[in-house]
């Protein structure tokens, strides 16, 4: 199993490591997902240090050694990942959260800060631009919206088809060949919380 680099300076850190990876896991593994109240500094601890690349490619090695060792029911433990992912999305979009951490990105200078491996930047996220006060952009988006709804009429109509039909043209009078689309999907998992 691949393991998050860890330093020698405290020996107890790679034990610490083990500890908080074995509690997020109990967690996630229960029937009711109680994820304790000191989860961000478990997932300090769990992290330190890491890069993205190192974070997935433990992430990846534990989930198949997670499903090889057969030690946990994996419906619960993927409804519990599902909500501590809901929980982490929620924490990082909250504005009251994102307004604090600017502010204090803000204490250290506009200039992108190093701290616990990873880089931090100041800068312009989702940037938008409101063309409508020009008339030829107007113009082309509404042909645009026009030939796109035109697409999906023809895109239900070929749908419904369970064979092959051929249709009159109104404006040419030729007769065109309409297939049904062809299909494929992916059988997976929905979880809904």
């Amino acid at each position: 199993m691949e393991s998050l680099q860890v330093t020698q300076e405290n020996k107890n850190s790679s034990l610490k490591v083990v500890e908080n990876r074995n509690a997020i896991m109990q967690a996630v593994s229960s029937d009711s997902c109680s994820f304790p109240d000191y989860s961000i500094e478990l997932l300090h601890g769990v992290f330190e240090g890491a890069k993205k690349a190192g974070i997935i490619k433990v992430a990846q090695s534990n989930a198949r050694e997670y499903v090889e060792q057969g030690q946990y029911d994996l419906l619960p433990t993927l409804i519990g990942l599902k909500k501590i992912q809901t929980y982490i999305d929620s924490f990082l979009s909250e504005e009251a959260f994102q307004a604090a951490a600017l502010a204090e990105a803000q204490t250290h200078g506009k200039k992108d800060k190093e701290l616990k491996g990873s880089k931090i930047s100041i800068g312009e996220l989702g940037t938008k631009y409101d063309f409508k006060a020009d008339s030829e952009w107007n113009k082309l988006d509404k042909e645009i919206k026009t030939i796109t709804q035109k697409r999906k009429d023809h895109e239900k109509f070929l749908k419904s088809l369970s064979s092959k039909v051929e249709v009159l043209d109104d404006e040419t009078g030729q007769v065109f060949p309409h297939f049904p689309p062809t299909k494929s999907s992916k059988t997976g998992l929905k979880v809904t919380l």
